[in-house]
């Protein structure tokens, strides 16, 4: 017999339905279904109705699910944090029936199929502990591959290598009795056959984050009825660009925007951001003094601001200056010099990697001078009349036009961003932004 495994369906109803009409032409007999069938994509009641729909199938609840049964009693007014606004969305959007019957689910299952036991869990922390995630979980595979396209038959390749040279792996696999070891969760497709055990994780068929671009996998096992046993792991080709436009048109979109945004960059990329945008998250608010969990609006959408305008600079900038006190990069992309003000300095300290910003206008035809001052700027008077006096003209005389300031929500530094801009907008024209995407 044949079984479609499949996992991690996260609201992306569009690519589940590319996976059970490739399934059904392949022939399957039966469908195994992993958990998380919610918070990412934008329809995750499609999802479930499709999905309870299926005739011959098992299947079992994920660790996403745990977060709207959370939500059950709860006071909905009080839903006004900005971290958890993907869950609250998912809940007011599935219906109540489809939710009963997802967290119905059993968290794992056994059962067995021409005499082969196959066991289910949505983590193969239950079977082999952290060996996979460890290795070759999703942030360790961005890292991996990073700056390349990643292929089915390299992934396979060096999770085999990592696997084959991990004796606490083989100890953990020795230690499983005889049969398939189904499960999903990293959204990292791969498998392995060690003796009498075989272990599956079909991938993310939702949001695949092992690195292979616009596609959607999925596994079938094969069981003979002798009870051999085999895997095909498959992928489907999806384009994620035309379903990242329809994701922008929902209603999702605009109730958990930062949420949607981050994993927009995983869909396009198929590696993991929301690890990283998490823990970015943490530090931003600790370093803006707000112990506050979930995150309020306000410093969820800032610390959004913040990270990405981060990786703007990492990945497009060509690093001019670094000091503790200011960093200057050059943003090839939008042809600006950017300049970081991370503390307060004076005199040579500040003047200097302004020079260096002048170096870099001057260089570059066109370019504009961006202050990102949310962590902080200059008011010494002696500076303020060198840059009226100084920069400014050096500034315009090179080919500079716009000098944009890169301000906190509360503008913090109004008095002396006006001052500068009153000194010299007959020169130069003056913009106030949030991040450089407004730029």
């Amino acid at each position: 017999m044949k079984i479609a495994v499949l996992s991690d369906v996260h609201g992306n109803c569009p690519a589940l339905r590319k996976v059970l009409e490739d399934a059904e032409k392949r022939g399957v007999d039966e469908f195994i279904i992993a958990g998380d069938y919610c918070l990412s994509g934008a329809w995750p009641d499609e999802c479930i109705k499709t999905l309870m729909e299926i005739p011959n199938k098992v299947m079992i609840r994920g660790n996403e699910e745990n977060y709207l049964e959370n939500l059950i009693g709860k006071d909905q007014s009080a839903w006004t944090d900005g971290q958890m606004q993907i869950s609250y969305y998912c809940f007011r959007n599935i219906d109540p029936g489809r939710l009963d019957y997802i967290l119905s689910l059993p968290h794992t299952t056994e059962f067995e199929r021409n005499g082969v036991k196959i066991h289910l869990a949505h983590s193969s922390v239950s079977f082999i502990g952290d060996h996979e995630f460890a290795k070759f979980g999703p942030a360790k595979l961005s890292k991996k591959y990073i700056g390349t396209d990643n292929t089915s038959e390299v992934l396979r390749k060096d999770i085999h290598g990592i696997l084959d040279a991990d004796p606490g792996f083989a100890e953990k696999a020795d230690g499983l009795e005889s049969g398939i070891y189904v499960f999903g969760h990293s959204h990292v497709q791969w498998s392995y056959k060690s003796r009498n055990v075989l272990l599956v994780n079909p991938g993310s068929c939702g949001l695949p984050l092992d690195a292979i671009k616009d596609s959607v996998p999925y596994s079938i096992i094969t069981i003979s009825a002798k009870g051999e046993t085999s895997v095909e792991e498959i992928r489907i080709p999806f384009p994620m660009l035309p379903y990242v436009e329809e994701l922008k048109k929902t209603t999702q979109y605009a109730e958990a925007n930062v949420w949607t945004k981050v994993i927009i960059k995983e869909l396009v990329t198929a590696r993991e951001h929301l690890y990283y945008f998490l823990d970015f998250a943490e530090k931003y608010a600790e370093d803006i003094g707000d112990d506050r969990r979930p995150f309020s609006i306000e410093t969820w959408e800032g610390a959004y601001k913040a990270w990405e305008d981060q990786m703007i600079v990492e990945a497009e900038s060509e690093k001019i200056y670094l000091s503790e006190s200011c960093d200057v990069f050059y943003v090839k992309e939008k042809n600006i010099v950017l300049v970081h003000w991370k503390k307060y300095c004076e005199l040579d300290q500040y003047r200097k990697p302004l020079e260096c910003a002048l170096k870099v206008i001057k260089e570059h035809p066109g370019c504009n001078y961006t202050a990102d001052t949310r962590d902080g700027f200059e008011d010494n008077p002696l500076d303020t009349k060198w840059v009226a006096e100084y920069f400014m003209p050096k500034a315009k005389e090179y080919g500079c036009e716009i000098i944009n300031f890169i301000i906190d929500k509360n503008n913090s530094l109004k008095e002396e961003l006006e001052g500068q801009e009153k000194d010299s907008s007959a020169l130069l024209k003056f913009r106030y932004v949030y991040g450089l995407d407004e730029i």
